[in-house]
């Protein structure tokens, strides 16, 4: 999955970026707490945090895309500073990957890692366009 959280600059705006650090170390928490043991989560960059889940089809990752996404839009953060709780919503990649491209690009590592990338975030991408709290699954 490559995950990124909804209008996260408007958090940062309304609130300071003191608050926007809260959001995404609460954020992390509900993503950690989702996840099972084996599975890798990293922060990508900014608001986007990258999740690999070792030996795992793509009904299976979707489902625990579906969860991920769920218990993020419930979870409430509440601020001393803030008169109301808040909650945000994320965007979701999800890149299934087959047997066969594995085997197109195992002789260059780093080709192969790039076009995960490549892949991931344009379904990312695909999901904010369509309207963002949303998932949109593709296989390479």
């Amino acid at each position: 999955f490559l995950v990124d959280i909804d209008f996260f600059k408007h958090v940062n705006d309304s609130y300071g970026h003191l608050t926007g650090d809260e959001v995404i170390c609460s954020t992390v928490e509900v993503i950690r707490q989702t996840l099972r043991e084996k599975d890798i989560l990293a922060r990508y960059g900014g608001e986007e945090f990258i999740i690999y889940l070792p030996n795992t089809n793509q009904s299976q990752a979707l489902l625990l895309a579906e969860q991920i996404k769920s218990n993020i839009e419930m979870n409430q953060i509440i601020f001393d500073h803030v008169s109301h709780p808040v909650s945000i919503t994320i965007s979701m990649g999800l890149l299934s990957i087959n047997n066969d491209f594995r085997a197109e690009t195992k002789d260059n590592p780093k080709t192969y890692l790039n076009d995960l990338f490549e892949s991931v975030d344009k379904a990312l991408y695909q999901a904010k366009k369509e309207g963002r709290n949303r998932i949109v699954s593709i296989i390479s």
